[in-house]
C-alpha cells in the first residue's frame, strides 16, 4: 500500500461528491488493499519464519500463496497426511499476525 493509492481512493470518494471522508472508510480500504497484496505473497519460511516442513507440505499440496492459504478450510488442512492440530495452531497463529482467517 502506497500514498498514490490512499490518494487515489481520496480523488475517487470526492470525485463521487463526497466532500468528507470517513477514517473508519479509509481505514477499510488500506486494510482490504494490504490483504489484496498479501494475499499473493508466496509462503516461505525465510520471508515468514515458518517452520520449513510446514512450508514444503503446504507447497507438495497446490498452497504456495497466503491466498492460497486462506482459501482453505480447517477440514481441508486436516485431510493433509501429517497435518495435525500442532500445524493447525501454526497456522492459526501465522494468519492472525495479520489479521487473516482460513475459509470457515
Amino acid at each position: 500500500m502506497n500514498s498514490l493509492e490512499i490518494l487515489t481512493k481520496l480523488k475517487e470518494l470526492q470525485a463521487r461528491g463526497e466532500h468528507t471522508v470517513s477514517i473508519s472508510e479509509l481505514l477499510d480500504f488500506i486494510q482490504l488493499r494490504n490483504e489484496e497484496l498479501l494475499y499473493g505473497i508466496e509462503l516461505s519460511n525465510e520471508r515468514f519464519s515458518l517452520d520449513p516442513q510446514l512450508v514444503t507440505l503446504l507447497n507438495d499440496h497446490g498452497i504456495n500463496t497466503v491466498g492460497d492459504l486462506c482459501s482453505k478450510s480447517i477440514s481441508d488442512l486436516l485431510r493433509i497426511k501429517s497435518f495435525g492440530k500442532r500445524r493447525c495452531y501454526q497456522i492459526y497463529d501465522f494468519l492472525r499476525q495479520f489479521n487473516l482467517k482460513l475459509t470457515p
